[in-house]
């Protein structure tokens, strides 16, 4: 009996023993390993800028083959003599404004003869021919102002593109990478359109494999992988499966699958480039319309507004006089010294305060015009209804509820501004389209050329001497698939 329990435990240990030996030969099975090129990220070519019909001379090649850049660096700059000379005329002529002011006093005195020959005719003194005369010759004088705001939207507009065409005569760098070729050399001519650098990115290579169609959905996208390169085995990189394809290849029974290595650098040496490190104002943005050009104002405007919240040391009239200044430019800061002058002002305070509201194109403006019509002064009223007439279709609504003002003096002031608006908007064809879009793109202050103009400095730029380059050859391999 002892006997058969001896060598039934002895039959037992030697399975253990051998399905041991099985595990350990499992865990031991070597992964499946696959070989395929490294690939780098497409190469970028970077173009002239400017038109495909322009040409400019390369004056300064900033770069050459090998060199690493950043995104947003001084690559090339092409002859920008005649393209700055056009610029700087264009804001000259922009900041021209003598004509517009001129017309606009034209307008208030014609609107001020209409309201005398309106008051002449119901008295009795002048006659219907009369008003129909002064109302005509306001027609064209308002047609005319029209036609210079339309003109002063389109030298903004010269002035956005001329200040582009002068952008342009700089080669941008769009990416981080390493230069590649450059076709041209300093001293030529480049067309517009025409490649001048190439650059590829290296941070990032990939190992383009074609695996056996067996291992189809056995691979999928975002799982990782060791790569290790031909020409050094002793190093193992982290990969990543970044494509996996859904389309096989029937003939050769696989699919292929691209593996992405970051690749490490080091810091070769230090080169004094030349990068964007700022821009006051996005040229891209300058060409959105003539509004985003003009809103920039003039200069000293912010000096303007310090002053304005250092109240206690000026005098009230000295604030008014600030605050019309800054109301004038389109600037909402003015607001608080305009209410003060409407509360507290003389009327000829007041005149010039609601005279002022008509440039500050916001609906406080028209809450504040709207009050001012209930004023005592009747010049006052008549600047609230004219800057409200100003104003044009962002008053419309606040304007058609006000006619319906209890106040006699108030709804009719509100019915003259109505009529001030749709005279304007309805003398000519052409005001309709373009008087309230040129009207708001027009500002009081001056443009500034340094607003247009990319901003760069020298710094230092890291050439890097990459890890692994691309045209190798490289081991993959994944830990769900063994041999």
């Amino acid at each position: 009996m002892r006997k058969v329990r001896v060598g039934a435990v002895a039959t037992i240990l030697g399975l253990c023993v051998l399905m041991g030996e099985g595990n350990a030969q499992d865990s031991k099975k070597k992964l499946k390993t696959f070989k395929g090129p490294i690939e780098p990220n497409p190469v970028v070519s970077v173009s002239c800028p400017l038109r495909t019909t322009d040409r400019a001379q390369i004056t300064e090649m900033l770069v050459e083959k090998g060199d690493y850049v950043e995104e947003g660096q001084l690559l090339v700059h092409l002859d920008d003599r005649e393209a700055h000379l056009s610029f700087i005329q264009s804001v000259v002529s922009y900041n021209d404004q003598s004509d517009i002011r001129s017309e606009e006093n034209v307008v208030v005195l014609r609107d001020a003869e209409v309201r005398r020959t309106e008051e002449l005719v119901r008295k009795g003194i002048s006659s219907r021919k009369d008003l129909e005369l002064a109302i005509a010759q306001r027609a064209v004088d308002v047609s005319k102002l029209a036609g210079l705001y339309a003109q002063k939207t389109a030298a903004a507009m010269t002035m956005e593109f001329q200040a582009k065409q002068l952008a342009d005569r700089l080669v941008i760098s769009p990416l981080s990478g390493v230069v590649v070729q450059t076709q041209l050399d300093e001293g030529e001519v480049a067309q517009g359109g025409a490649p001048i650098v190439d650059i590829v990115n290296l941070d990032k290579v990939f190992v383009r494999l074609d695996l056996d169609i067996e291992y189809l959905g056995k691979v999928k996208e975002g799982d990782k992988a060791k790569v290790v390169l031909d020409i050094a085995p002793d190093k193992q990189y982290e990969g990543r499966v970044e494509f996996v394809s859904p389309i096989a290849d029937a003939t050769a029974n696989t699919f292929p699958v691209r593996v992405e290595v970051k690749n490490p650098a080091v810091v070769k040496e230090k080169k004094k480039k030349k990068v964007r490190i700022y821009q006051l104002n996005d040229v891209q943005k300058a060409r959105d319309g003539a509004k985003g050009a003009v809103r920039h104002g003039n200069p000293a405007l912010d000096e303007i507004v310090k002053l304005l919240e250092t109240q206690e040391k000026l005098t009230p009239a000295a604030r008014l006089e600030l605050s019309i200044a800054v109301a004038e430019a389109g600037d909402e800061r003015a607001l608080p010294g305009i209410v003060w002058a409407l509360k507290n002002g003389s009327v000829q305070e007041r005149s010039a305060a609601a005279r002022a509201l008509g440039g500050v194109r916001s609906k406080k403006s028209v809450e504040l015009l709207i009050q001012t019509l209930k004023d005592e002064s009747a010049d006052v009223r008549w600047w609230a209804e004219n800057s409200l007439g100003c104003l044009g279709r962002l008053s419309l609504d606040a304007l058609a509820k006000t006619v319906e003002s209890e106040s006699k003096d108030v709804g009719q002031g509100a019915a003259r501004a109505l009529a001030l608006i749709v005279s304007r908007t309805t003398m000519s064809g052409t005001i309709d389209q373009t008087y309230w879009r040129a009207r708001e793109a027009v500002a009081t202050g001056f443009a500034n050329p340094e607003d247009y103009l990319l901003k760069y400095q020298e710094k230092e730029v890291a050439q890097r001497q990459y890890e692994i380059a691309p045209g190798l050859y490289a081991e993959v391999t994944f830990p769900n698939l063994a041999e």
